[in-house]
C-alpha cells in the first residue's frame, strides 16, 4: 500500500525563490498532492512570495514566517524554523522521520532547515549541491555548502563538476545530476509572457551600460574606494554604471557617485528590484559587462552571454564562460579595459549547468526525484 508523504520546501532568499520556484511548480504539476512551502523571512517575505507565485507556485501553499533577521545566529534561525514546522504540523506529517525537506544553495536558511530536518530525522534533499570554490571564501557560503552536504541524504548536482566534488568527498546518500534550476526560471518567464520591463526604464535609450553589484562590503585598506576608481574606466568611456543595491547592504551614495564622471552619472537601483527587471537589463544588447561578487547574478549574466568580472578571491563559478576573475582593484581595471565598448549580440548560454536530459528540465528532474520518495510505501 502506498501513501503520500508531504515534502517541505524551505525558501529564505530571492535566489532560493528563483531556483526553487520552478521545482515547486513542477512538483505541483507532477504529483497528485500538494507540498508545503515555508518562507523563512531571511529576505522580505513579500518579495520571496511574489517570485514564487510569478513562477507558478500556488499562493495558498506558501506559509510566511514572522521574519528572521539576516544577522541572527544560526541557532536562533533553527529555533524559529522548528517553531514554523510545528505550527503547520497539525497532522504530524511534518515531524515523522519519513518527511522530506528540500533546501537550495548555501544560505543561512538552507543550513538551518537542513539542521532542523536532520535533527528531526527527516530526509534532506539539497538542490544545487556540490558547488565548491576550493578556498576559504566566499564566507560563510562555502562552509554552509559543505555542512549541508554532510547533512543531506539526496544531492542534486547542477553540473558534472559538482557531482565529482561530492563523489570525491564521499558524501553519504544519492547524487543526482540535474542541471541548473535557476535557468528554468528564466526560461519560464521568457516563455510565458513579455515581462513588461525594459532597460529603457532605467537607462536612457542608446546608452551603453554596465551592471555593478558589490554587496560584500569588504573595505579593508580602502578597497571599495579603489574599486570605484577602477570602475570609472567605463564611465570615462561614456558607459553608464548601473548599481544594483542589495537589500541587506545599502549603497553608500558617495561611493556610488564616485563611479561616475561629470558627463556620465551612475544610476543606483534600490534593493528589491523585480527579477524580471534584472533579466531585462541583462538581456539588453546595450549591457556590455557585469561587475559583481554575487554568484547568482554571475550565473544569470552567463545565461544571457554578458561578459562578467567576478570580484572574488575564489569562486565556485569560475568556469562559466565570459568570466574574468579579479579581486584586486588593479585587476578589475585591467579586465574592464579589455571589454568591447559596443552593443553585443547575446547568445543564450547552454553549457556546464544545462539539463542532462533531452526531455526534462532540471526542475522536472528534481521534482520527479522528490516525488519518488513521497509515494514510497
Amino acid at each position: 500500500m502506498y501513501r503520500h508523504r508531504t515534502p517541505v520546501f524551505f525558501v529564505g532568499t530571492r535566489p532560493e525563490a528563483i531556483k526553487l520556484g520552478p521545482v515547486i511548480a513542477a512538483y505541483c504539476a507532477l504529483a497528485d498532492h500538494d507540498p508545503r512551502v515555508l518562507c523563512t523571512g531571511q529576505h522580505a517575505p513579500a518579495l520571496v512570495r511574489g517570485i514564487l507565485v510569478d513562477l507558478g507556485v500556488p499562493e495558498d501553499l506558501v506559509c510566511d514566517s514572522d521574519g528572521i533577521e539576516p544577522s541572527d545566529l544560526t541557532p536562533d534561525i533553527v529555533h524559529n524554523l522548528a517553531r514554523m514546522v510545528d505550527a503547520i504540523s497539525t497532522d504530524r506529517l511534518l515531524t515523522r522521520d519519513d518527511t522530506d525537506y528540500v533546501v537550495q544553495g548555501d544560505t543561512t536558511s538552507a543550513l538551518a532547515a537542513a539542521l532542523v530536518g536532520r535533527l528531526r530525522g527527516a530526509r534532506v534533499h539539497h538542490v544545487e549541491a556540490g558547488l565548491r570554490s576550493n578556498g576559504p571564501t566566499p564566507h560563510p557560503e562555502e562552509t554552509h555548502r559543505r555542512t549541508i552536504a554532510a547533512l543531506a541524504a539526496v544531492h542534486y548536482a547542477p553540473s558534472a563538476a559538482a557531482a565529482e566534488h561530492l563523489t570525491h568527498e564521499r558524501v553519504q546518500g544519492q547524487i543526482v545530476l540535474t542541471g541548473q534550476t535557476g535557468y528554468d526560471a528564466i526560461d519560464l518567464v521568457r516563455a510565458n509572457a513579455e515581462s513588461g520591463w525594459s532597460s529603457d526604464h532605467f537607462v536612457g535609450p542608446g546608452s551603453l551600460f554596465a551592471l555593478v553589484a558589490l554587496h560584500r562590503r569588504d573595505d579593508r585598506d580602502g578597497r571599495l574606494d579603489r574599486l570605484a576608481c577602477a570602475i570609472t574606466h567605463l564611465s570615462r568611456q561614456g558607459v553608464v554604471p548601473v548599481v544594483l543595491a542589495h537589500g541587506s547592504a545599502p549603497v553608500d551614495p558617495a561611493w556610488a557617485a564616485a563611479l561616475g564622471t561629470r558627463h556620465t552619472k551612475p544610476i543606483v537601483i534600490p534593493g528589491g528590484l523585480h527579477y524580471r527587471a534584472v533579466h531585462a537589463l541583462l538581456a539588453s544588447q546595450r549591457c556590455i559587462a557585469v561587475v559583481t561578487d554575487s554568484g547568482g547574478l554571475h550565473e544569470e549574466a552567463a545565461y544571457f552571454g554578458v561578459p562578467t568580472i567576478s570580484v572574488r578571491k575564489h569562486s565556485e563559478r569560475a568556469n562559466l564562460r565570459l568570466t574574468t576573475m579579479a579581486w584586486q582593484p588593479e585587476e578589475v581595471a585591467r579586465a574592464l579595459g579589455a571589454i568591447e565598448l559596443a552593443p553585443g549580440h547575446r547568445i543564450r548560454f547552454a553549457g556546464v549547468f544545462s539539463s542532462p536530459s533531452a526531455t526534462a528540465t532540471a526542475s522536472q528532474i528534481v521534482a520527479a526525484h522528490v516525488n519518488s520518495y513521497a509515494i514510497r510505501p
